[in-house]
């Protein structure tokens, strides 16, 4: 019962930072055109347009730095996943030609509720 309650809180906490990030990147002047893109590769937790760029992003939210800022546990494996997926994603648009990048964002929520955030572009290195 106890793990459940766990998982519960900690998809809420997941669902409240994506729509924190969101709002951000909003702000900033990008267009969120998914949330929770879903394929047999994995999942990438939005997608934007920044400009003409699609950018594939990983939200990771955290309540406190226990385990670290949530920007390094986007590790290479995890890494791989997004990329598979979003070129599955591209493919299925037909955007094949267009730009595209990969971002991170890390966000920490304090004990009221209020979000800092860290916004990584071109976060995976090397590709």
């Amino acid at each position: 019962m106890l793990n459940k309650i766990k998982d519960i809180l900690r998809k809420k906490v997941g669902v409240t930072g994506e729509d924190f990030a969101a709002a951000y990147l909003l702000k900033r002047g990008l267009r969120v055109i998914e949330k929770n893109f879903r394929s047999r590769c994995g999942e990438i937790d939005l997608i934007a347009l920044d400009r003409d760029t699609v950018c594939f992003i990983e939200v990771k939210t955290r309540r406190s730095l226990a385990f670290g800022e949530g920007s390094e546990s986007v590790l290479r494996n995890k890494q791989r996943k997004i990329i598979k997926t979003a070129f599955y994603y591209l493919k299925c648009k037909n955007w094949d030609e267009r730009d595209f990048r990969f971002d991170v964002i890390s966000i920490l929520v304090n004990d009221f509720g209020e979000p800092q955030i860290e916004y990584l572009k071109d976060a995976f290195e090397g590709f």
